[in-house]
């Protein structure tokens, strides 16, 4: 089995963040949400994609968010100054 090595590249945005490898069949993205069980234990979930898919995981993404804008902008809390 192929065994991934350390991302090439990361972007973090709170608990969510892309990660890029390298990897045998070519560049791939790693999209990870970290967040504490119940039991106050990290858990990480992962979705694995090739990055030709990011532009449509980003438009389906852009939107879900446009059709849930109201409600989704209505449950973010203040940003600290």
């Amino acid at each position: 089995m192929y065994k991934m090595t350390q991302p090439i590249d990361r972007v973090r945005n709170g608990s969510i963040s892309v990660a890029i490898f390298d990897g045998k069949f070519g560049k791939t993205a790693v999209f990870q949400k970290s967040y504490k069980d119940k039991n106050g234990k990290w858990v990480n979930s992962d979705v694995n994609m090739f990055l030709n898919e990011i532009k449509q995981a980003k438009e389906t993404i852009d939107a879900i968010y446009d059709k849930y804008k109201a409600e989704i902008e209505a449950r973010q809390m203040p940003k600290k100054a």
